[in-house]
């Protein structure tokens, strides 16, 4: 299924174009979905027909807006596709656990387990140990930058 946001600037924050738009969208039956956000002047479409000439075509033929320059596409980057189940995977702990684990802290107490397990073993002198130790306090500084980020977001 393909995703693709249009913004509407100059029609930001009008519900009753955007609910228009919706609507009248939503009936030509080419798209899956079509979904606004009037606060964002945003329009996301899904579905297998959701690509910029389609949509440029429903758009115009309703005379709801046009493109002033050509669509670029931009691919979505490998980081952000191989994170994004990952971020799932994280969502579903924390909301399992009732707030009490996210992914990343899971993380830090494994490898911060791990790492002990190789000191208590003896093993001192083959990296596992601090490499795990390593890796536990990166997991654990990155989920505090990401928790200060939210707490200057509100």
């Amino acid at each position: 299924m393909n995703r693709v946001r249009v913004r509407i600037p100059s029609k930001k924050g009008e519900a009753a174009y955007f609910a228009k738009l919706r609507d009248g969208l939503s009936r030509l039956k080419t798209f899956d979905t079509v979904e606004v956000n009037p606060p964002t002047a945003s329009v996301l479409f899904k579905g297998a027909e959701a690509d910029p000439s389609t949509i440029a075509e429903a758009a115009e033929s309703g005379e709801f807006f046009a493109f002033k320059k050509e669509v670029e596409v931009r691919p979505v980057p490998l980081s952000r596709r191989l994170a994004q189940p990952i971020q799932g995977a994280s969502a579903f702990l924390t909301r399992s656990t009732g707030g009490l684990v996210d992914l990343p802290g899971l993380a830090f107490v494994l490898l911060l387990g791990i790492g002990a397990y190789q000191v208590l073993r003896g093993n001192l002198r083959s990296p596992p140990w601090y490499t795990a130790f390593w890796y536990a306090f990166g997991f654990f500084t990155k989920s505090l930058a990401d928790m200060a980020s939210k707490d200057d977001s509100k």
